[in-house]
């Protein structure tokens, strides 16, 4: 069957739903090196989206955000613990909108987490 980009369904030139025009982030972390901080670190970063239209028909968009992140952590040897602030003003936003259906993502959210490098 030869490709067409005929649709009887949706207009031509609907954008794909959930997939904002605009989108970037940015995350950035410090560790110190030595004194009695050795080893201990945080970081930071946002992500930002445009509004994008929720499915193929273009009825509805899904709004735009910024979301903010955090962590601290430390790192000595083999061990690294962390603690990681998701989304830390709790703003509404989405991972996106499949089938017509908008996936909000999480709220606030702390993360803590523990590993050994072997």
């Amino acid at each position: 069957m030869p490709f067409t980009d005929k649709s009887n369904t949706y207009p031509v030139g609907n954008t794909l739903g959930g997939i904002p025009l605009h989108s970037g982030s940015l995350w950035t972390t410090y560790t110190f090196q030595n004194g009695p901080l050795d080893g201990f670190g945080f970081g930071g970063g946002i992500f930002a989206a445009t509004e994008a239209y929720g499915y193929l028909d273009d009825l509805y968009t899904v709004p735009g955000f910024v979301r903010t992140d955090a962590v601290i952590f430390y790192k000595k040897d083999r061990l690294r613990a962390s603690v990681n602030f998701k989304n830390l003003f709790d703003v509404r936003s989405f991972d996106g909108s499949t089938g017509g259906v908008v996936d909000p993502a999480d709220p606030f959210t702390v993360q803590g987490t523990i590993s050994w490098e072997l």
